[in-house]
């Protein structure tokens, strides 16, 4: 990562904050001028009329850049509603100026790789070391998550279940059964749904936990608008028919 790449990405942030620091106060006084400063119009000043015109779309380019910055900003604020964001995103995607559609790209960014460097982490462990018995219970802590260390590893004392696969079986757990999975998930810090469908199908690989938050996102289509942003105390239906 070099010294340019980082200034580029810290211009997105810096133009809209000179934007309210300077455009505001701009707009403010453009307003103020054309109501008790501007010279009136004339037939014979014509310069008067260039003078209103200028004024005017100066006025009408600071209130359109200071708009759509508010509503994008609006449509990154966790505590508005989700139905106030997703009408914030759609007017910024469809109709907002490239600096707000910027702040927006920004911030999807932003969730996506968080989300994807929380995901790495139990995906790595579970590659790494071979898989237990499945969890009887779904919990939604990396904890629960495939590689975490068992009780022989721990120093604790617990009976082994008679499930356990022995030395020369195949390592894959059997699928939860239906009556295993929970109705509704909450959603916590950090949650993604590929940890989500990660908890649920503990042990699966990666073609089949794809299929299973395809499913829970199509089961919640209403709720997310995109797949990669979901906020915690989002409460999402499980379908019985995983995958």
């Amino acid at each position: 990562m070099t010294h340019d790449s980082r200034s580029l990405r810290g211009q997105v942030p810096l133009t809209d904050a000179l934007l309210w620091l300077v455009g505001a106060p701009a707009a403010t006084l453009d307003s103020l001028y054309l109501a008790y400063a501007a010279p009136t119009l004339a037939p014979d000043a014509p310069e008067t009329l260039v003078v209103w015109i200028l004024a005017i779309l100066a006025l009408a380019l600071l209130f359109w850049n200071l708009l759509c910055s508010a509503v994008a900003h609006l449509a990154m604020l966790r505590l508005a509603p989700p139905p106030l964001r997703r009408g914030a995103h759609a007017l910024v995607s469809r109709y907002g100026t490239r600096l707000s559609r910027s702040l927006l790209s920004r911030a999807g960014a932003g969730a996506l790789i968080g989300s994807a460097l929380i995901t790495s982490a139990p995906l790595g462990a579970a590659q790494a070391a071979p898989q237990d018995t499945a969890s009887p219970g779904v919990s939604l802590t990396w904890a629960d998550a495939p590689g975490a260390p068992t009780p022989q590893q721990t120093g604790a004392t617990e009976a082994t279940p008679a499930s356990a696969p022995r030395e020369g079986t195949s390592q894959d757990p059997p699928p939860l059964g239906q009556a295993d999975l929970p109705d509704t998930v909450t959603v916590a810090p950090g949650d993604s749904l590929w940890s989500i469908a990660a908890s649920l199908r503990p042990g699966s690989d990666d073609a089949h936990i794809t299929r299973v938050w395809q499913a829970i996102h199509v089961a919640n289509a209403q709720a997310i608008a995109t797949p990669h942003l979901i906020y915690p105390g989002q409460q999402l239906s499980i379908p019985q028919d995983l995958p």
